[in-house]
């Protein structure tokens, strides 16, 4: 009785082709768009020694919120960090 190949050369090449196609496409970017945001908080005209500054998103939009530390009045929020959702 003859045997069955179930992989040829041609399915193995195939195959790798399916498994570096999947690797690249999971390879992108994912989860909303982001934006960075940089600003100046001040309390009666005077820089706010420290703090933290919260961003949620605002219905209809949905994502997560996300902070950034104030420092001196200013805070940065870089978008490869986790800018804020637009």
């Amino acid at each position: 009785m003859e045997g069955k190949v179930l992989f040829s050369p041609k399915h193995s090449a195939f195959l790798w082709l399916l498994v570096v196609a999947a690797a690249v496409m999971g390879c992108g970017q994912s989860g909303p768009n982001r934006a960075p945001i940089t600003g100046q908080i001040t309390v009666g005209g005077k820089p706010l020694a420290a703090g933290r500054i919260l961003f949620t998103p605002i219905a209809p939009n949905q994502g997560p919120a996300t902070s950034a530390r104030i420092t001196d009045g200013n805070y940065q929020l870089v978008e490869s960090r986790g800018g804020a959702v637009v």
